[in-house]
């Protein structure tokens, strides 16, 4: 049986989103994993998991003391591969070489892990009540693509301006006029089709080809304003639908943003029985109504 978790190693601090770090922060303070848990108002399983994820984490990014790896890669790259050189009879390493790479996926699996780890802190939606008089034969389709939240456009250059307000004001309007426009349907999908984000993270470029993107502001604010244009969306929709069904698509500008977004509304929206979130792994989605897909 293994021996009760009581301190964590400190240096996986610098593995931690700011929850995890407040979990193995309590854990060392309490001297214990199940009080730890307690004091951050968790279940133990649940501080559990949060250790394990930034174990997890710091391996990948060659830090792992139980395994003689202690010199984690530089950021965005992951561990490729180690070679240790041990002395017969001798449990200390002689040499190692640690290989690294560029990881692709790195920033998918730690948002991933992000959106897990804050779970419980994620403010969920309650659900409103139902309209009525919806046609039960009728689904509408709104449709975003091509959207470019946080580009910005001069428009003596361009020929028309783009930035943040203009996109936030523009979008929502849309929607909101689309909506008005439609029928009662029983069902609306908010179809986004991708590249909703103009880019896909820190750095003012495709996250594919590293080219150059007019950026309008810093992405935590971009962030920001592409939720609550969605979430206004999803909301206006429920005011006139019996059921919301949303996709949140990859494009190339935002092949991360996607898996942070699908996942935020699956988590928003959660305790909202008339709305769904389309979970696909895949680039390929589809939705049935009736005979129609």
């Amino acid at each position: 049986m293994p021996a009760p978790v009581r301190s964590v190693d400190p240096a996986l601090y610098q593995f931690c989103t700011v929850r995890q770090l407040e979990v193995l922060e309590a854990i060392n303070r309490e001297k214990s994993i199940r009080a730890g848990a307690k004091a951050v108002g968790m279940h133990k399983s649940q501080a559990l998991e949060a250790l394990h994820l930034v174990k997890k984490k710091a391996a990948l990014q060659g830090y792992s003391p139980e395994h003689d790896l202690t010199r984690p890669v530089a950021p965005g790259l992951k561990l490729k591969g180690s070679s240790t050189l041990y002395r017969r009879g001798e449990p200390e390493p002689v040499l190692q070489w640690v290989k690294s790479s560029a990881d692709d996926k790195q920033r998918e699996q730690i948002m991933r892990e992000a959106v897990a780890a804050l779970m419980d802190d994620v403010p969920r939606t309650a659900p409103t009540a139902y309209p009525a008089n919806t046609a039960q034969s009728l689904c509408n389709v709104i449709t975003l693509t091509d959207v470019h939240v946080g580009a910005y456009a001069w428009g003596k250059e361009t020929g028309a301006d783009w930035d943040l307000t203009i996109a936030e004001r523009d979008v929502t309007g849309a929607v909101r006029h689309l909506l008005d426009a439609c029928p009662k349907a029983e069902t609306c999908v908010i179809a986004q089709l991708g590249d909703f984000l103009h880019q896909d993270g820190l750095a003012a470029v495709t996250p594919t080809s590293g080219h150059q993107l007019d950026s309008d502001s810093r992405f935590s604010k971009v962030v920001q304003v592409a939720i609550r244009i969605l979430r206004a969306a999803v909301d206006m929709a429920l005011q006139r639908h019996g059921r919301v069904v949303v996709l949140m698509a990859e494009g190339n500008h935002d092949i991360a943003s996607s898996v942070w977004l699908r996942q935020l509304f699956l988590l928003l929206y959660e305790r909202e029985p008339r709305v769904s979130v389309i979970d696909s792994e895949l680039p390929y989605y589809c939705h049935q109504h009736g005979q129609t897909m």
